[in-house]
Formats: C-alpha cells, structure tokens, sequence
C-alpha cells in the first residue's frame, strides 16, 4: 500500500480529539461523584478524583498536540505493523461488544416507544433524568472514540519508513504528553497483567466468599477475562503514544505547539 500524507494523521487525530471528548464527561463525572462521596468524601478520596480527571484528560492533550505537529512522522516498518495489531485488536474487542450493545439499544428504544409522548416536554424529561440513556450515549461515543483510534493507527502504520532529509520542529505538549500516556499505559497494563497472573491463587478466594455468602460466583475464565479485556483495551491506547515518542526522540524540540488554526482541511 502507498504512503498517507502527513496531513492525514493531524485529520485523524483531530477526529481522536473530539470523539475522546464527547466520550469523557459522563464517566469522568461519575467516577470523580463515585470517589468523591465514598467513605464520606475524605480528603483523599477527593484527591484521588481529581487525579482521575486529571490523567482522563491527558490523551484529549496528546491529540490535540499531535493534531498540531506539522511534521511527518516516519514510522519503521516494525512500529507499522504493531499499529495494524493494535487496529485489529480494537476492532475485535469491538465486534464482541457491539452485539450486547444493540440489545440494550433495542431495549431502550423498546422503553421510548412506551412514554407518553402527548406530553412532549415530561418525556423529554424523563429521558434526560435517566441513567440509562446517559450509559448508551457514553457507549455510543466510546465507539466512536475507539473508530477513531483505529483510524488513527490505521494511518500511522502506512506513513513513510523513510528518515527525513530535514526534521521538523515538535512542540514540547506533544513530547511531554506523548512521555506521560507512555508511562501511565505502560503502568495500568503492568498492573492488570499482575491482576491477571494473580487469578489462579485469588479464585480459591472468590470461590469461599461466595460460597459463604450463598451467590453464584464468576466462572473462572470470566474472571480471568476482567483483567485480559483491560490489557488489550489498553494496548492500542499505549501504541500510539508510544510510536509518537520513538520518533520524537531524535526531533528537535520547540516550546511551542506549531500548526495552522482551525480544523483540518
């Protein structure tokens, strides 16, 4: 396949950018409400929330800064095929989500149909206070946000392998961003893949507590899925941050974001 233009990452990185915005403000503030007001909202847990807000918003940064960065990035042919395994990755967990996710829409739109639409403005109402129209549209955003980062992999792994006769300035918000998400990635992966070889010693747990407690325990391999999900949800997020900074490192360096204004054309 022939190399993408330049300008087709900062495109796809400007749809990543508004797509992972419209897919934060609902878990952000249901988390950052959740911590909040647990264990009667101490110092720490407010602390905590505010952390979470604070690395939520991270990524929004890095594609912003990358959507900004006027130069190509040459991807080695290496690099490019790990953005086509974090593409297919994506779009399998996807393809698995997807069929749950059109049942509740038909549930949903089953409960629509059941309001009183003759009186328009308590329906609206209605639909506006209920958690579960907050949820389809959280999942309906994170699709697209996950679309996007497909397509944003997709375009990083068929830029130019080549090195550059002259390299482009980047900005110091796409250097640091880019530092950041690679480690804050790299840490939750680390974490849920201890989780993950933690199962076959805490399942025995599980087991006796529910036993105890007379409910129904997760098979084993769901409980084993739970940490095996997050380490491949997370593994496309980690790869383009982590392609960014491999190329950046031999970049030079401005204090400031360089680019045009205004949406991409």
């Amino acid at each position: 396949m022939s190399d993408l233009p330049a300008s087709s990452v900062r495109r796809s990185a400007f749809a990543a950018f508004v797509t992972a915005a419209l897919s934060l403000p609902v878990p952000i503030w249901t988390a950052a409400r959740t911590v909040a007001l647990s264990a009667g909202g101490h110092w720490w847990n407010i602390a905590l929330a505010a952390l979470f807000n604070c690395v939520a918003v991270l990524p929004l940064l890095f594609f912003f800064a990358l959507y900004r960065n006027e130069g190509t990035l040459r991807v080695p042919h290496r690099l490019g095929r790990w953005a086509v395994a974090g593409a297919a990755i994506l779009a399998a967990l996807m393809a698995l989500l997807l069929p749950s996710w059109f049942r509740s829409m038909i549930v949903f739109t089953t409960q629509l149909r059941l309001l009183n639409w003759q009186d328009p403005k308590g329906a609206l109402a209605l639909i506006v206070n209920a958690p579960v129209t907050w949820i389809e549209v959280t999942i309906l955003t994170t699709l697209a946000s996950n679309v996007a980062l497909i397509v944003l992999l997709s375009v990083l792994s068929r830029q130019p392998s080549d090195e550059p006769a002259e390299e482009v300035p980047v900005s110091s918000l796409l250097r640091d961003s880019s530092r950041i998400l690679v480690m804050a990635w790299g840490v939750w992966i680390a974490l849920n893949l201890l989780r993950l070889g933690a199962v076959p010693f805490t399942y025995p747990t599980i087991l006796d507590e529910a036993a105890q407690m007379g409910v129904r325990a997760p098979s084993y391999w769901d409980f084993m899925w739970e940490p095996f999900r997050r380490v491949l949800e997370a593994f496309p997020l980690y790869l383009v941050p982590y392609i960014v900074l491999n190329r950046l490192r031999a970049a030079p360096q401005t204090p400031t974001c360089t680019g045009t204004e205004g949406a991409p054309s």
